[in-house]
């Protein structure tokens, strides 16, 4: 194990402990996507066609991904792209690697956000209607995370594409601002 591996598992390792014992402290913080499942906003995705932007951190309270729950419940919408920042979807990706874009299991299209694309293209938003957000940040600025969102809502606006970030806490401890 690498210099660079070893810091960045200990940064998982401490930002895992901080929730934990944040947790035991506070009370309950619902996550977005939960929230927007519960509350019945997947009716307003209705008829559209759906990108998501999301990594490993994007799971409801059951740890289950947001891109599963969202492709599972896809009956009256459609999943047509995934988009994933630094580290790629799965977040095996160590720093400022290149990750290639392919295809998922269902056949839909996954997109890397970062590298010589950072911005998704006309190619990539075509025929997509609804853009969905929810990446977890662990509340530094030196994460790329909030500029893949600032670069996506620059381009959504542009083509008139509707935005929802979906909300997450923050690490420290979920109240914290």
């Amino acid at each position: 194990m690498n210099c660079n591996k070893k810091g960045v598992m200990k940064l998982i390792l401490l930002c895992s402990l901080v929730c934990l014992f944040s947790s035991l402290f506070s009370s309950p913080v619902d996550l977005g996507i939960d929230v927007f499942i519960s509350e019945g906003h997947l009716e307003k995705l209705k008829g559209k066609n759906i990108g998501l932007i999301t990594n490993q951190t994007g799971v409801n309270k059951k740890l289950i991904s947001t891109a599963d729950l969202l492709i599972q419940e896809a009956k009256e919408y459609a999943i047509v792209a995934l988009f994933s920042p630094e580290h790629g979807f799965s977040g095996s990706f160590y720093a400022n690697e290149k990750v290639e874009d392919g295809l998922t299991n269902n056949r839909i299209p996954l997109y890397s956000l970062f590298g010589e694309t950072r911005r998704p293209t006309d190619e990539m938003l075509k025929g997509i209607d609804v853009l969905i957000y929810d990446i977890q940040d662990i509340g530094v600025r030196s994460y790329t995370f909030a500029t893949t969102l600032f670069y996506v809502m620059e381009e959504a606006v542009k083509r008139k594409i509707e935005v929802i970030v979906l909300d997450r806490p923050n690490p420290l401890n979920g109240l914290t601002i």
